[in-house]
Formats: structure tokens, sequence, C-alpha cells
């Protein structure tokens, strides 16, 4: 029983956000020359981790288990409201907006904040992700089969999390894929305007794909007598990942995820393939803030 419940625990601990998908052009975005977008989703914070609390409750076995799963909700409920709090006591709407991305609804619910269901999904922070086939395409002459997807996520929000991971994993029908190249681009916006970061801390899994890590801002002293300084908040990230495989791959699946957690500038991702099916799994301690659904191609 004992290492039933510690499996139960680890699942509220690497719970799966929200997302719905949208198939089709996304206005928000701009997409660039033969950019095909498979897929959109859209993760609301608190929506996500309400619903994956009551998941566990209801399979729960023991009212030990029960007890400990209702701790759980209420201590993350208790941080979810205390950085609301903190939120709109520290910053100006212009600051919420320049720093955090926050939309005028989001404003809205951080200053009249009362603890409800309501106002916690509207006040929540949210994760949009784009899905994009860049190119896929066989040369004969090499005989090599090259694809490139690419995965856009923009963030509205104060994460209540240090540590971020961006993955994309590519699988094909009669062949393994391979890093060719990879790289993600993170924005960390401030009042002063926004910076762009190469991240270089990434971690290739030959056969499935590549994942970076990197964390959601920093704290810029101006003058230290003074005491004043410029807040950096990550607000978008770019990745792609470039990779080929030996033969013609006819069919290929293309994924992508965004994971946090409270440690910062640690892996957690793990992947997994079947067929040419491939999935990206939170490792334990993990969130898993969104996933762009697998998407199947066939080589023209």
């Amino acid at each position: 029983m004992k290492k039933k419940f510690s499996f139960a625990i680890s699942l509220i601990l690497a719970f799966a956000l929200f997302s719905t998908t949208v198939f089709g052009a996304i206005e928000t975005e701009r997409v660039l020359p033969n950019e095909k977008i498979l897929s959109e989703t859209i993760t609301n914070e608190f929506l996500e981790a309400k619903k994956d609390f009551a998941k566990q409750k209801s399979s729960v076995e023991t009212e030990s288990e029960l007890e400990t799963i209702n701790s759980e909700e209420a201590k993350w409920n208790k941080k979810f409201q205390e950085n609301i709090k903190r939120i709109n006591d520290t910053y100006t709407d212009t600051e919420l907006k320049k720093i955090f991305n926050y939309s005028d609804s989001q404003i809205e619910a951080i200053r009249n904040y009362d603890g409800s269901d309501e106002m916690s999904t509207q006040a929540a922070t949210t994760y949009h992700g784009v899905l994009s086939l860049m190119s896929y395409s066989y040369v004969e002459s090499l005989d090599k089969t090259y694809i490139r997807s690419r995965y856009t996520t923009t963030i509205a929000g104060s994460s209540l999390n240090a540590g971020n991971n961006v993955a994309l994993a590519t699988a094909g029908s009669e062949a393994n894929y391979f890093h060719n190249s990879s790289f993600l681009n993170a924005t960390y916006s401030s009042v002063n305007g926004q910076q762009v970061k190469r991240i270089t801390n990434r971690q290739i899994t030959n056969g499935s794909g590549v994942a970076f890590s990197f964390n959601s801002g920093w704290i810029e002293q101006v003058d230290p007598i003074a005491g004043t300084y410029i807040e950096y908040n990550l607000t978008k990230t770019i990745a792609e990942y470039s990779a080929v495989a030996g033969g013609r791959v006819s069919v290929s699946g293309i994924s992508a995820s965004y994971l946090t957690t409270g440690l910062s500038l640690v892996f957690g991702v793990s992947f997994s393939s079947s067929g040419f099916g491939i999935s990206i799994a939170p490792k334990f301690g993990w969130i898993k803030r969104h996933d762009a659904p697998p998407q199947t191609k066939h080589l023209n």
C-alpha cells in the first residue's frame, strides 16, 4: 500500500495542464514562408490543477490518501493565491503588461481578486503553444530524409516555478531520426524592453528529440546604493529541431511539450516511441504545462 500511495502523490506533482487544440491559421503569430501550422494549444494553469486534483481524489482507496491529496491541493491553492496578492501589491498595470505580458482581463481579475474559482481562472497564467512543420523532404542523391519543426510558446502571467523545459521530438515510420541542429530563443521582458537569449543548455536524445532547460527570469541591479533594479520575466520561447534519417521516411510523427519545476536548470524530460509515434513525459517533480498533440505527416 505504501508504494501505491507514493505513486499517487507523484502524479499530483506531475499533473498535465489543460489544453485545447485548434487547427488552422493563428492570428496572433506571424507565419513564416513555407511554415505549416499543425496545432495550437492554450492552457490555463488554475483549471488544469483543479481538474487533476479532482481526478486523483476520485481514484483513492483510503482516507489517508484522500487527506494527503486534500492537503497538497490546499498548499497549491494557498501558493497560487499568495502569488496573486503579491502581484497585486507590487506592480502597476503598466508593469504587469510589460514585464509579465498580462492581458487587460487578467489584470482586472488580479485587482479584484476574491479567491473564487471564477476569478482564479481569469487571473491565472496561460500558455499558448503553436507547433509548426517548417520543412519535410527526401533528398534522393543523398538517400536521406530531412525534417524541421518549430514550437512557439507565449506566456501571459507570473510563473510559480523557476525552471523550464521545452522539448521537441520526431519519429519516423521506416527509420529513426537523428539530431542535425536545434536552437531555442527565449524572450525576457521588462519595463524597459525585451532581451532575447539563445539557450545553449540542451539535452539531445538521438532517435527521439531535444530538450532545452532555462530559467523564468532574473533581476538586474541598476544602482546598488539607491536600491533600484530591473526585473526580466520569461514571456516567449521559440524552439526549432532539425533531424535527419537514412533512406526515405514516408510518415513522421512530431510532438512538443513545455514543462516547469520549482528547481532550475534541471532536465525533466523523457522520451518514448512506438512505431512512428512519440511521446514526451515529465520526470518526477516536473509539471507538464501543456502539450502540442502529436501530429502525423506524410511525405509528398
